[in-house]
């Protein structure tokens, strides 16, 4: 008697995966509210107003040494120090001017 082989061959039928099922929506919970949502964004425009400021007052010379700007980083400065207490430092490099509006 000649044993069976149990591997499979190239002609072998595929099984079709079974169908997705739609996955609903993600509801999240909002940990901030509307009040601590609208000082954030106030304090965004702050700081880009801040920036904006410093980077004309370079342009016309009356902003001594280098400046960076930080335009588009602002949020980073916004969501990682919003949450602060008052006790808590905070040490800035040369693109964090703004963080001091924020603190």
């Amino acid at each position: 008697m000649a044993a069976k082989s149990n591997t499979r061959t190239a002609t072998a039928v595929k099984k079709e995966a079974p169908p997705r099922k739609e996955e609903k929506p993600r509801v999240e919970k909002r940990v901030l509210s509307e009040k601590q949502l609208l000082e954030m964004y106030s304090l965004l425009y702050k700081c880009r107003q801040v920036d904006e400021r410093g980077r004309l007052l370079f342009r016309q010379g009356k902003f001594k040494g280098n400046f960076y700007s930080a335009v588009g980083q602002e949020a980073t400065h916004v969501g990682s120090l919003y949450g602060c207490r008052k006790s808590d430092w905070v040490g800035p490099s040369h693109r964090d001017m703004v963080a001091a509006v924020v603190k």
